[in-house]
């Protein structure tokens, strides 16, 4: 397998790339000949007449693309700059492999129906090693497409991009395959060959600042409305002193969101505000918990820096980069230049684009993307011994002598900002539990109790459990208050030890304990207090002989409304039972 990129420039005209790619071609017969195109002016008229040209120079060869967001090639600087047209093309050359590729127009189709009308095409093949998927308009989220192929296809990997525009207000993004051009449509391209191999590689770098806050009212097309049950504006005019202005992309492109998605940390940035909605990329489930992002340089340089490194002993024949022009509006042009090198590195003919998101459906990745960047490593045949020497960037070893004073200033907010994050939590944590025994306090209770009547869109059937130990005054009297102290954490290891896991067990107070169990019938809360009621019988409350309990046990269902006459109806049949000769459950309907 062979790579070899091309950038299209004043200097370097498309008839001019024809001819190298012709020479290419001429010099390796018999191959699948795949062409990536990225096309910066998002200029229909120029791409249709690329594509005029290019089908009667090349009418055998697979020839897909995008539109950038803007930086696409070495020195490109703001995304408002005009391009004047120019663009990368990257050559993959394959001696034993074969693609499976298709373009659809999502005015017709929806990503769902085009996802199963590419498996069909795919006809359950065994030798796919992976899946390139580029789609454009940022209203139109290709997720249904991915998920629908991984259903058929769990261990392959899906990347690419979604295709951008310069003006981010106007989007104008498209993507094309055979002759056609779809400002809202997918292209699906499937690289196929039991001698094929795809590494895959992603870069974040960014990091989390400042407190939490929750989406709590967003739509499918990318927009949110609420955050914290304001306005979303709101939040970025408190912490960035940002407003609604046609500057608002340009002052928090710096500060994406994160938060997490299938157990992975990923971003989203913000691309314009809209009566007080924030536009994003791509969607934000309401209820997601996020957190703004920041980032230094070198953050995002380093994990490059490892992934390209660490990509060396894969020794790919081929690299395709998808980043988002985000870090290189973040980085400036120089150091966003410099992580396109970590990768050139490895292969010297690496292909790079930008656009306004990023997929990775892997093990690495965690699906929708935004604000990272993608390398995808391609090879055909065995990894051979590479002599490529690991790329050092000596601006990312620290200077331990001398620091420059942003670099003091960052690490004096970035210790500041981890101490408070602790503070907080560790607040939060004594606020929500009993400092002896560790489990929930009674305000905690309070809330997991009002939680599952909010919350229960079915029939509320939920088992409540009033626990007091018996003789516990005369425990302190003889033996002392330390020792009282033991018993009460002993007995919330054994009773948590057999409670099921949905069980909120709190301290009610003193020697009482409450527990709430959601979606239990009578006969199994019974058998679960009797199972409590044994546990503490038979188990070691050294230097105790024995300790017992009593239970007062009950069932809320959806008729009982009052909470005062549930707590009643709980404490009088824990005081009946302590009256009745202890150790024994009463249970009150």
């Amino acid at each position: 397998m062979k790579q070899y990129t091309y950038v299209i420039n004043d200097d370097i005209s498309l008839e001019d790339v024809a001819k190298q790619i012709s020479d290419k071609i001429h010099r390796n017969p018999h191959v699948t000949s795949v062409l990536q195109v990225i096309e910066s002016s998002g200029t229909e008229e120029i791409i249709r007449y690329g594509y005029e040209k290019a089908s009667k120079w090349f009418p055998d060869m697979i020839i897909y693309g995008m539109t950038s967001q803007g930086a696409i090639v070495d020195g490109m600087h703001d995304v408002t700059i005009d391009y004047n047209g120019m663009g990368v093309c990257s050559l993959l050359l394959f001696e034993n492999s074969t693609v499976v590729a298709k373009g659809y127009d999502c005015h017709i189709q929806t990503p769902l129906e085009c996802g199963q009308d590419y498996l069909n095409l795919l006809n359950k093949r065994k030798d796919i090693k992976g899946i390139l998927l580029m789609s454009s308009d940022i209203t139109l989220f290709s997720e249904d497409f991915a998920r629908t192929v991984l259903e058929e296809y769990p261990d392959v990997p899906i990347f690419g991009a979604m295709a951008g525009t310069r003006d981010i207000t106007n989007d104008r993004s498209m993507v094309y395959f055979d002759k056609e051009i779809y400002n809202k449509g997918i292209v699906a391209v499937a690289f196929c060959g039991d001698d094929l191999h795809i590494e895959a590689k992603k870069s974040l770098g960014w990091r989390p600042l400042g407190k939490e806050f929750v989406i709590t009212k967003s739509s499918n097309d990318g927009l949110v409305q609420e955050i914290d049950d304001k306005p979303a504006i709101d939040v970025y005019k408190e912490y960035l002193g940002v407003s609604e202005n046609r500057f608002f992309y340009d002052n928090t492109a710096a500060f994406p969101i994160l938060f997490l998605q299938n157990d992975e940390l990923v971003g989203r940035v913000a691309l314009y505000c809209s009566d007080g909605a924030i536009k994003y990329t791509m969607p934000i489930p309401e209820g997601t918990k996020a957190s703004f992002a920041y980032a230094r340089k070198k953050y995002l340089l380093s994990e490059s820096l490892q992934n390209a490194n660490d990509l060396i002993s894969f020794n790919p024949q081929a690299i395709l980069i998808y980043s988002c022009v985000t870090r290189r509006n973040f980085m400036g042009d120089l150091l966003a230049d410099r992580e396109f090198l970590y990768y050139k590195n490895v292969c010297s003919n690496s292909a790079f684009t930008g656009g306004y998101g990023e997929f990775l459906f892997s093990d690495e990745g965690a699906g929708l993307l935004n604000g990272s960047l993608i390398a995808i490593g391609f090879r055909e045949g065995d990894a051979t011994l590479s002599y490529i020497e690991p790329y050092v960037d000596e601006d990312l070893i620290q200077n331990e002598e001398l620091l420059p004073l942003m670099e003091r200033m960052i690490n004096l907010l970035e210790k500041t900002t981890d101490d408070l994050r602790e503070n907080v939590l560790q607040l939060y944590h004594s606020a929500n539990h009993d400092e002896l025994t560790g489990i929930y306090n009674r305000a905690s209770f309070n809330y997991y109790y009002n939680e599952i009547f909010e919350k229960n869109n079915g029939p509320i059937s939920a088992g409540l459990f009033l626990i007091d130990i018996d003789h516990f005054k005369h425990i302190n009297d003889t033996y002392g208050h330390e020792a009282g102290d033991l018993v009460l954490k002993k007995l919330v290891a054994y009773v948590n030890s057999v409670l099921p896991e949905r069980a909120v067990f709190c301290r009610w107070g003193g020697e009482e304990f409450v527990c709430i169990i959601d979606n239990i019938d009578k006969e199994e809360a019974i058998s679960i207090a009797e199972h409590i009621r044994h546990t503490i019988e038979i188990s070691d409350f050294s230097p105790i002989p024995k300790i017992t309990i009593s239970l007062g046990v009950t069932v809320i269902s959806d008729a009982e409304t009052s909470h005062k006459d549930i707590f009643k109806k709980v404490d009088d049949a824990l005081y009946e039972a302590k009256e009745s000769g202890r150790n024994k459950i009463i249970f009150r309907t």
